[in-house]
């Protein structure tokens, strides 16, 4: 866990129901990345490759600013 976000990949859940990641702000972020009441969350099999990595660095990298 970073100190500004949290991260996790889930199997799915009421939220959204199929295996997704999400990037948790430690306070309450607002914008287009930020889908989520939660913060920001993405489908798996939106994130091919390394587009998951890229995803979760870049909500770390936000939820610091």
């Amino acid at each position: 866990m970073d100190a500004d976000a949290a991260s996790e990949l889930l199997t799915g859940d009421h939220y959204v129901d199929e295996p997704y990641a999400y990037v948790g702000p430690r306070a309450a972020r607002t914008g287009e990345f930020w889908n989520a009441p939660f913060g920001a969350g993405r489908p798996l099999r939106d994130l091919p490759g390394d587009a998951l990595v890229a995803f979760l660095a870049e909500g770390r990298d936000r939820a610091r600013t």
